[in-house]
């Protein structure tokens, strides 16, 4: 995106230099939820499996069900009610 637009720009104005400059993403809540849950689920399992002897048994398996509800629950309850609307 930040090619495309620094070429669109050198077109109009070729005598200007190019200048590539940072692409704005706005974050929002979900993903904000959606990705820390995802970091506590991975750091998690680097912690318990080596404990449990490598074996991903069905105790890991259900809290990993149980992170994964309370994560979709949060973020619908984000998406519904327009808390965090727009992180920047």
């Amino acid at each position: 995106m930040m090619v495309k637009d620094a070429n669109k720009r050198h077109r109009k104005h070729p005598d200007a230099p190019v200048k590539y400059g940072p692409y704005p993403v706005k974050v929002g809540g979900t993903l904000l939820v959606s990705s820390v849950t995802l970091l506590i689920i991975l750091l998690g399992l680097l912690i318990v499996v080596p404990l449990n002897k490598w074996v991903l048994s069905r105790k890991i398996g259900w809290g990993l069900i149980a992170l994964w509800a309370i994560s979709t629950i949060v973020n619908v309850v984000i998406e519904l009610s327009g808390v965090w609307a727009r992180v920047s």
